[in-house]
């Protein structure tokens, strides 16, 4: 657009240098105001049709430089019809004037076109910054765009960190929660293990307790019904059984310290349990009390062992030595009845050997059972 302004402004000067010259050559004849007339008003039609043709938006710029054109024009024709009414003498003198004219012209026109080019220059400058401010501000505007999904991008992350932390720690909670449960599960499982063995012990202990208090009430009601009927024997034997029960009576004291001294000191039953490979307990030479007593605690530690030793089949059999009873009171076995008692009542599975001295107890038996 501002060439083709240039372009205009260019033919219109040579227009006005035209013009200038064709009033040097023709400033004598006298038509010529009429024809210089016409042909200004031409090429004003022409140039204004011109600019109408090419662009409507600056016609009514071109139309001023236009009618500028002719005012000049018009102003130089009328120096010419005063030239031609001025002396010949000062005709030079109008003739440097027109030329000054025409030359102020010249640089007017001149001015105008560096001034449009510096416009256009300064304009072209603005429209580069413009361009350079709006390609900056794009720039700053996608890395703002940019540093945004980075940070969103960062943001996603570290959310998503924390959600895997958290379930980690949901996990974790939740395996540490199960072997809590598992470990108080078998610790109450244990716990009630416990309590029933003790049941089972104590229930045991006061079966044992029972028993051993009926077969003392039993012994006493027998050595009462013999101590009666000794009594009932003639008078004149009275001294006499009286003598042999004191006597007797001594001989089963000490046989009774001889045992228990035995029994304290552990040389016979130690001498019987070291020849046999299986759990053997002697009760020779014990009153019925002391032989219940060791009997008891004998075959209760032996019941622990075995249970400690996992119900192992090898480990089930222990020997009780109870004798035949030849050496009681007349001849009559109190020990073995009271331990065959004790076996039958708490349903021990057992074998008399050695014609009835020795009994052999199944520990595995007596579990199963119980179970």
């Amino acid at each position: 657009m501002e060439d083709w302004i240039i372009g205009v402004i260019v033919a219109c000067i040579l227009a006005v240098a035209l013009i200038v010259l064709i009033i040097i050559l023709c400033w004598k004849c006298k038509k010529f105001r009429v024809c210089l007339k016409d042909d200004v008003e031409n090429q004003i039609q022409t140039i204004s049709g011109k600019l109408a043709d090419r662009d409507v938006s600056s016609v009514s710029g071109l139309e001023n430089k236009a009618f500028q054109s002719a005012t000049q024009v018009r102003d130089s024709v009328h120096v010419q019809n005063e030239v031609t009414n001025v002396q010949p003498g000062d005709k030079l003198k109008v003739l440097q004037e027109i030329r000054d004219a025409q030359n102020r012209v010249a640089a007017t026109a001149q001015k105008k076109v560096l001034d449009i080019e510096q416009q256009r220059l300064e304009q072209q400058r603005l429209e580069q910054q413009r361009l350079q401010q709006q390609r900056l501000e794009q720039q700053r505007l996608e890395q703002q765009r940019l540093e945004q999904q980075r940070r969103e991008q960062q943001r996603l992350e570290q959310q998503r960190l924390e959600q895997q932390r958290l379930e980690q720690q949901r996990l974790e909670q939740q395996r540490l929660e199960q072997q809590r449960l598992q470990q108080q599960r078998l610790e109450q499982q244990r716990l009630e293990q416990q309590r029933l063995e003790q049941q089972i012990l104590e229930q045991q202990r006061l079966e044992q307790q029972q028993w051993y208090v009926q077969v003392n009430t039993l012994t006493e009601y027998d050595d009462e019904e013999d101590d009666d009927e000794e009594d009932d024997d003639d008078d004149e034997e009275e001294e006499d059984n009286r003598a042999r029960g004191r006597r007797r009576g001594r001989s089963r004291q000490r046989d009774r310290d001889k045992s228990r001294h035995r029994s304290e000191s552990g040389d016979f039953s130690r001498k019987r349990e070291t020849t046999d490979p299986n759990k053997t307990i002697d009760l020779h030479y014990l009153s019925l009390q002391d032989a219940m007593n060791k009997f008891m605690n004998f075959l209760k530690a032996m019941e622990n062992d075995y249970h400690n030793s996992n119900f192992r089949r090898v480990d089930r059999f222990v020997h009780i030595i109870t004798g035949r009873g030849l050496h009681s009171r007349n001849r009559i076995p109190k020990i073995k009845p009271a331990v065959q008692s004790y076996l039958d009542t708490h349903n021990y599975t057992h074998e008399w050997k050695n014609n009835g001295g020795l009994v052999t107890i199944d520990l595995y038996t007596k579990r199963r059972n119980y179970m």
